[in-house]
C-alpha cells in the first residue's frame, strides 16, 4: 500500500500530461507483472479531469490502447512458447493432459474469457498468456481485449471523475468487487478440480471392476 501511496503523492506533483503517462504505464505492465496497482491508479488519475488538467476521452483511449498493448505482449509470448516442453514434461506443473484440457476449455470459452478478462483482477495476465498459447485467432481476441479495457477503464474513469476528492470511496466499491470475483474465481477453479477429482475416481473404480 506505501507503493501505491508514493505514486499518488508523485502524480500530485506533476503536470497533466505525466499523470496520463503514468495511469498509461500501469495500465500496460499490469497485464505483463501482476499484480499492479493500475485501477486504483486510472481511478485517482481520473480526479485530474474535474481540474481540466486531463481529460476524459484522452484518458480512457490512452489507458485502452495501454491495456490493448500489454494483453496483445503476453499473447505473444504465450503464442511463442515452444509446446515440446510441455510435452516432454519439462515444466512439471503443466502436464501434457493438463494443456489438453486448457486447449479444450479455451477452445469452448475462449472468446467470452477474453471479453470478461478485465473484469477478473488478478487474472489477467494468466489469460492474456494462455489465450496465445492455445493460438485463439489474434484478430478476433484484440479487439475483444480491446472492448473490455474499453468498458472497464471507463467504468473507473467515470467514478474517479464523479466521487473526485472522494475517491477512495470509489476505490472501496472496486476492492470489494474484486474481492468477490476473486472469490468466485477460486470456488469455481476448486469446483473444477473437485470433480476431475471424482471422474478419475469413478474411471479407476471402474477399470478394477
Amino acid at each position: 500500500m506505501e507503493f501505491i501511496e508514493n505514486i499518488i503523492l508523485y502524480m500530485q506533483t506533476v503536470p497533466g500530461i505525466y499523470v496520463v503517462l503514468i495511469a498509461c504505464f500501469f495500465a500496460f505492465i499490469e497485464n505483463i507483472i501482476p499484480p499492479m496497482p493500475s485501477d486504483v491508479i486510472l481511478i485517482f488519475a481520473a480526479t485530474f479531469i474535474a481540474f481540466g488538467s486531463i481529460r476524459f476521452v484522452p484518458l480512457l483511449i490512452s489507458t485502452t490502447i495501454c491495456s490493448a498493448g500489454g494483453f496483445t505482449t503476453m499473447y505473444f509470448i504465450g503464442s511463442g512458447i515452444d509446446r515440446k516442453i510441455f510435452d516432454e514434461g519439462k515444466i512439471k506443473f503443466i502436464t501434457p493432459n493438463a494443456l489438453q484440457k486448457v486447449d479444450k476449455w479455451f477452445d469452448k470459452w475462449g472468446y467470452a474469457v477474453i471479453v470478461a478478462n478485465r473484469f477478473l483482477s488478478g487474472t489477467r495476465a494468466v489469460i492474456s498468456f494462455f489465450a496465445g498459447m492455445t493460438h485463439l485467432k489474434f484478430h478476433i481476441t484484440l479487439p475483444l481485449a480491446a472492448v473490455s479495457s474499453f468498458i472497464w477503464n471507463f467504468i473507473l474513469i467515470f467514478l474517479g471523475y464523479k466521487f473526485g476528492e472522494n475517491w477512495r470511496v470509489a476505490w472501496g466499491y472496486v476492492e470489494k468487487y474484486n474481492e468477490i470475483a476473486f472469490i468466485l474465481i477460486a470456488l469455481f477453479v476448486i469446483f473444477v478440480v473437485i470433480r476431475i477429482f471424482i471422474r478419475r475416481k469413478r474411471r479407476v473404480k471402474d477399470t478394477i471392476e
